[in-house]
């Protein structure tokens, strides 16, 4: 990377700055969604990274006359998962009997055998 030169041109597969930051993306699950030129001189500056088992998004890319940047525009479906319940039994330490404990496991050390 030159000096002062702080964006990543992701558009430059050959780039080794581009494949890290691609790598590692792609290591935590992500994928990047936007495929086009998001500035006035070129390149893909801007991105947009979702987790890879979410269904591809369309992209678009408007350039809207402001500034040399485009405009990114996507939609993408940000319902949560139903919620996991589990069950779990537990017995209170107070309830412990030591000498109840140690039989069981000799009981179930015999079995085994």
């Amino acid at each position: 990377m030159l000096a002062g030169d702080a964006n990543i041109r992701l558009e430059r597969a050959i780039d080794p700055h581009a494949a890290g930051f691609c790598d590692l993306i792609t290591s935590y699950g992500f994928a990047q969604r936007v495929h086009d030129i998001t500035h006035a001189a070129g390149g893909t500056l801007h991105i947009i990274c979702t987790h890879n088992d979410l269904l591809p998004l369309t992209v678009d890319v408007i350039d809207i006359g402001l500034s040399d940047y485009r405009l990114l525009r996507w939609q993408s479906s940000l319902l949560r998962p139903p919620p996991v319940y589990v069950t779990v039994t537990r017995r209170l330490w107070t309830s412990f009997d030591n000498s109840i404990f140690q039989a069981n496991l000799l009981a179930s050390n015999e079995a085994v055998r």
